[in-house]
Parts: C-alpha cells; sequence; structure tokens
C-alpha cells in the first residue's frame, strides 16, 4: 500500500552565504552557537511537517527543546524564536495574528521543492508570497495553488477554478 502524501518536503536548501546572513549573524551574536543550532532545528521542523510554516505554542516549545538538546530549554528556545522574529527571519504579523513560524523565503525554497506535485496545498492567512512576482510564484508552479482557509480546511479553492487576490487581503 502506498504512503499518504507528506506536507511538507525530505529537505531543503541551505544556502552557501547562510552563516555570512547579517540577519543570522546579529541572532548568533545575540544568543552563539546555541540560536543557530535552534534556528536549524526549527527551519528542520518547518520543512518536514507542513513545508512552509510550522504552528508554535508552549508544546511545540517543549517538544523542540528535547529534540536540540545539548543543555537547551524551553526558555532558549522561547528566546532564540522572538530573536528571529525581530530580525525578521520569520513573519511578525503572521506569528501574532495565528501563532504561526513561516517567512517569504521559507514559502520560496518550499514552492520550488514541491514543484513536481499536482497540487500543492496553501493556507491563505499565512500566504505572503506575491502571485504576480515569478521569482515569488514561477509561472510553472501558479497553476498547481490551491488555497484554503484555515477556518474551512474542507472546502480548498483552486487558483484555476476560483482565482484569488491575496494582494487586497489586509491581514
Amino acid at each position: 500500500m502506498a504512503r499518504p502524501p507528506k506536507d511538507g518536503v525530505l529537505y531543503f536548501s541551505l544556502d552557501v552565504d547562510f552563516f555570512s546572513d547579517d540577519k543570522v549573524r546579529l541572532l548568533k551574536a545575540e544568543f552563539g552557537a546555541k540560536g543557530i543550532t535552534i534556528l536549524i532545528a526549527l527551519l528542520c521542523e518547518i520543512y518536514r511537517d507542513h513545508g512552509y510554516y510550522k504552528v508554535w505554542d508552549n508544546d511545540t516549545c517543549l517538544l523542540m527543546a528535547d529534540a536540540v538538546g545539548c543543555g537547551v530549554g524551553p526558555e532558549n528556545i522561547t528566546q532564540v524564536v522572538h530573536g528571529c522574529l525581530r530580525r525578521s527571519l520569520f513573519n511578525k504579523e503572521v506569528f501574532q495574528m495565528f501563532g504561526v513560524l513561516t517567512s517569504a523565503g521559507i514559502q520560496r525554497r518550499f514552492l520550488r521543492g514541491v514543484s513536481t506535485r499536482e497540487q500543492i496545498q496553501i493556507f491563505e492567512e499565512y500566504w505572503l508570497l506575491d502571485l504576480d512576482n515569478r521569482k515569488d510564484v514561477p509561472a510553472s508552479i501558479l497553476n498547481k495553488l490551491v488555497f484554503q482557509s484555515i477556518n474551512s480546511e474542507k472546502t480548498p479553492q483552486n487558483l484555476k477554478k476560483t482565482p484569488v487576490s491575496l494582494q487586497n487581503n489586509s491581514q
């Protein structure tokens, strides 16, 4: 029997200039190597589970601290998450509204990682990319996007059949 399709991805790209990025360097300056370890662990969780977001709550924080180990406690995880939000490594508005960790960069990498899928399920409330910008959403992927609301997971909207304008959506 075939396995059900995954929401997430099996791997993600880590740019060779990751450690040279000012946001990452500032995070390291503030939290040390543990901050970078936590950030990479967070990215792995995001890409593995849903591919482009992670619902963040106290239990998730505890599980992350357990997974990271190395003397990292939940308070360290929380501090680094807030540092990532301050440095725009994660989108602050989406986090404040929905308790979700994501970013435009994460979403771009996710789309490229799942470009061969027939459909790509997206929660419109978490969406940060510009559908009209081909650097954000390549034309080959555009018709594969299926937007749905977090309030109505059972009623997805296929972009081919129901165009959704997210530019006018004030979130």
